[in-house]
């Protein structure tokens, strides 16, 4: 089942399995062209911020369409620089799930755009908001830990991304661009 756009009020998020081919190719060229033009030789990343209250979308995402909407943002500390007329979009992400071998294009809608981010930026009370199941605890402070622990899942298209975290800092996140990504993987 694919969510349809506008089936909630409070779908943020939501997840296009079999996008239409316009998607696919538009999708497919921008990754292509994209692949392994990242900082430093690291993938971009999707990573959850429990301390913003928007979703910001990077580089390394497809803008498919501008809201004509802008927002003043402000940063974490009055003594940075606040962001002016940040553009509110909807983007799509590649996501290619090591487990089932396919790419999921998710779909993220009134996200600030910062095209100069390499990471794109969601809060985990966002997608609780429009049904997805997030689970932030990593496995090393689980007692039992099951595939359900450290992931998010989208009930409906039946897809759980594993979360990871990066050693040196405390962000989990998931790969959402891979080199692989080619207009074959989409269709």
């Amino acid at each position: 089942m694919t969510l349809q756009p506008g089936t909630s009020s409070l779908a943020h998020l939501a997840v296009y399995p079999c996008p239409n081919t316009h998607l696919c190719r538009t999708v497919g060229e921008l990754m292509s062209a994209s692949a392994g033009a990242t900082d430093g030789g690291e993938e971009a990343r999707t990573e959850l911020d429990s301390h913003a209250n928007m979703c910001v979308i990077g580089q390394h995402s497809l803008v498919i369409q501008h809201s004509g909407r802008h927002a003043d943002v402000n940063a974490f500390s009055p003594s940075v620089e606040s962001l002016h007329k940040v553009p509110i979009v909807d983007a799509a992400i590649a996501y290619d799930c090591p487990y089932s071998s396919k790419t999921y294009i998710l779909v993220v809608r009134n996200a600030l755009y910062v095209p100069s981010m390499h990471n794109n930026l969601i809060p985990p009370f966002v997608m609780r908001e429009g049904g997805v199941e997030v689970s932030e605890v990593p496995k090393i402070h689980v007692h039992d830990p099951t595939v359900e622990d450290h992931s998010i899942y989208f009930t409906d298209q039946d897809l759980r991304i594993p979360l990871s975290l990066e050693s040196h800092v405390n962000r989990t996140n998931w790969t959402i661009i891979s080199s692989s990504l080619r207009q074959a993987d989409l269709s």
